[in-house]
């Protein structure tokens, strides 16, 4: 039996809690035709953020995942913005910009205020 929808996204919505990342749109990633487990994969593939409870990995695995997550995070925040913001932003680059691997705090800094904050690679030339 497949699950629905709203329980599918209540349960990724969940995990992504606890991993600390409370602003995925998950129910846009959710295909209504999928099982759990396949919905699941595809946001974790989209956003880099791994789903799957007491997932054991090496620390520079860990840290590989963790980098990788968070460029995923900003290229799909930097993607939902609007071409006039975007071409803003080409046009110069922000007093700071922060580099991988992001520091506590860098990302939410950089989401609420991309115009005044860059992150290398993202919305900034490498």
């Amino acid at each position: 039996m497949r699950m629905n929808s709203g329980l599918q996204k209540n349960r990724i919505d969940k995990r992504l809690e606890e991993e600390g990342f409370t602003d995925v749109d998950s129910e846009a990633m959710i295909d209504d035709s999928l099982r759990f487990n396949e919905n699941k994969k595809n946001i974790e593939e989209k956003t880099g953020i791994s789903l799957t409870k007491d997932n054991p990995r090496s620390g520079r695995e860990a840290r590989q995942r963790d980098i990788s997550g968070q460029k995923k995070q900003a290229e799909l925040r930097n993607s939902q913005r609007s071409e006039a913001s975007l071409e803003a932003d080409r046009s110069k680059q922000a007093d700071t910009v922060f580099d991988f691997p992001l520091e506590d705090g860098e990302f939410e800094k950089w989401a609420e205020d991309p115009d005044e904050f860059d992150i290398e690679g993202i919305d900034t030339k490498i």
